[in-house]
Formats: C-alpha cells, structure tokens, sequence
C-alpha cells in the first residue's frame, strides 16, 4: 500500500500520517540491545567480545563512512583474515588511541 503526502511540516499533519501507517510500517523506538555484559571484564576479554561483532564504532566502517576504516578492511578484521591495528596504544603523546583510553575513564565518570 502506498501513501502519496503533500510535504508539510504540521506535526498534527506528521501526527496522522504516522497513524495512518501499517503497524509494521511505524518508527520503532527502544534501546540498544547489550549482548555481553562487559562490567568486571578484563581488557583482554572485553577486546574478544568487541571482535565478535559490529560495535557502534564499526557501524560507520559498516556504512563506507569511516575516514580510517574501510568496509573491506572491516570484514576481513571481522573473519579473521586481517589483524588490526596494535590494541594497545603508544606511550606517543600524540596519538589519539593514547590519549583516548588515558581519558576514558574521567570521561565514563
């Protein structure tokens, strides 16, 4: 079934287009689903988890929008068929994988 509507920009009108809508057609709206609970996990076993799927850090690489990532880069770190880049970061005080996980904790806090 196809809806046709003029643009307009009432949000009565957006109100009742959305009821109008299939029920399976509707936004959904809920939270992210957490597949592991990572509280207490080591780094080690935290990176094992992270590697098993596609984290909100991939989801861009996933899009081709990961200036640092490509999409075939991530799929062949995700089947194993590239290693990534070393984990741990640089004493380099100029790194941005150093300076990320020397702030990430005030950051959580």
């Amino acid at each position: 079934m196809n809806h046709i509507v003029e643009p307009q920009t009432s949000k009565s009108t957006a109100s009742a287009y959305l009821a109008s809508l299939p029920q399976s057609a509707k936004p959904h709206r809920s939270h992210a689903k957490r597949l592991a609970k990572t509280k207490g996990m080591s780094r080690e076993q935290w990176l094992q988890v992270r590697k098993q799927g596609i984290g909100s850090s991939d989801a861009a690489a996933a899009c081709g929008l990961n200036p640092h990532m490509s999409m075939l880069e991530l799929w062949m770190i995700k089947t194993g068929r590239m290693q990534t880049q070393p984990d741990q970061p640089t004493q380099n005080s100029y790194s941005p994988l150093y300076w990320g996980n020397q702030l990430e904790p005030l950051i959580a806090n």
